[in-house]
């Protein structure tokens, strides 16, 4: 009953908490500068100077061939939410000329039963084709680099995948609660290059088969206590660790260079977290509603901690950064007033950093 909740309740409130930006590193989409927004009988296009993004869809057909130019500029981007929950549509084709195909592009549009995705887009983005209830396939080519969490989320009657072997970013609960997880029969489920995409097995101390390089598969595991990693995991991906409530302890090894946005967000009985020397980067919102955890180290390797990536950890109260010249970008947290001392040497960036943001700071030398 509890996943079944949950379940209905992420589908209710996704858009409020999970996206994925175009504005992103991982984005293959040109840096070009605005230019105007046209509308035409079905479309509401924005030109960029190289390219051009269908924001919206306003049409009715059944089936719909997504155009792949306008005004001689290339439709590279379908922009988030483009045609979220349009019932009418049965079939979609998105042409080789799309690169990005948006957070929620295509979510919740209930007859949808068949999507072709030409060669020539790189990025799905998060919950992109979340909730479409009567989709039953989908080929992904091989020219895609990333799926982005929950990016088919809840599609229920999804039973056969094809994953391009040498992807490596995939997010967590890309494909939680399709037939195609639960049609294994090992616990474990891999795809692309060494993605450990789903655990469908109900231990609550779970160790990581050898092999994975890179972890989305805890998404929404209630039961999950431990876990100890693999001494060959490169990523922890995008909401891996997402509402394990119950996860108390986690071993991390030397080879983890990044923790992915919103890795470990609400969990919440999480009250510490030793991070490997060999961790380069942190990025937004990693440890967000983690309102168990009391102190953590930022190991001196880290070069970059992300936004958010402390917020409303209530119960935080120590941060150490062993490198002073790690980089923050943004906000450790969205509250004011927190209550938390950050230590790092005296006159670094990260001194500067808190004072600017009205932090408490003890230098560590």
């Amino acid at each position: 009953m509890k996943r079944i909740i949950s379940l209905v309740l992420c589908v209710a409130l996704s858009g409020c908490f999970f996206a994925c930006s175009k504005q992103s590193g991982a984005s293959k989409l040109p840096d070009s500068e605005f230019v105007d927004t046209k509308v035409t009988d079905n479309y509401v296009i924005d030109l960029y100077k190289d390219y051009a993004e269908i924001v919206e869809y306003s049409g009715k057909d059944e089936e719909v061939t997504v155009i792949n130019e306008y005004e001689s500029l290339p439709v590279m981007s379908i922009g988030d939410f483009a045609f979220k929950n349009l019932s009418t549509l049965k079939k979609v084709t998105i042409p080789s000329s799309v690169i990005r195909i948006g957070e929620y592009a295509f979510s919740s549009c209930r007859n949808l039963e068949e999507v072709v995705i030409s060669n020539g887009v790189a990025e799905i983005c998060c919950n992109a084709f979340e909730d479409n209830k009567k989709l039953k396939s989908v080929n992904i080519p091989d020219s895609v680099e990333s799926i982005g969490a929950m990016a088919f989320f809840a599609c229920d009657e999804l039973e056969s995948v094809t994953i391009p072997k040498k992807i490596e970013k995939i997010g967590g609960g890309a494909f939680a609660y399709t037939k195609w997880v639960y049609s294994f029969e090992n616990e474990f489920v891999f795809a692309g290059d060494g993605v450990l995409i789903a655990y469908i097995g109900g231990e609550d101390t779970v160790t990581v088969p050898e092999g994975t390089k890179h972890l989305s598969c805890f998404f929404e595991n209630y039961d999950l206590k431990k876990v100890i990693c693999n001494k060959e995991l490169e990523t922890i991906e995008e909401m891996c660790f997402s509402d394990c409530g119950e996860l108390k302890e986690i071993v991390l090894p030397d080879s983890l260079r990044t923790i992915g946005e919103k890795a470990f967000i609400w969990c919440q009985g999480l009250d510490k977290i030793d991070l490997p020397l060999s961790l380069q980067k942190i990025e937004d919102e990693a440890f967000s509603d983690c309102i168990g955890l009391n102190s953590i180290t930022i190991p001196a390797e880290v070069k970059t901690v992300g936004n958010l990536v402390f917020q409303r950890c209530d119960g935080l109260t120590q941060i150490t950064f062993e490198n002073p010249s790690t980089a923050i970008s943004g906000n450790l947290f969205s509250e004011k007033n927190v209550d938390v001392t950050i230590h790092a040497d005296a006159g670094s960036i990260i001194e500067k950093y808190c004072t600017e943001h009205e932090y408490k700071f003890e230098a560590t030398k």
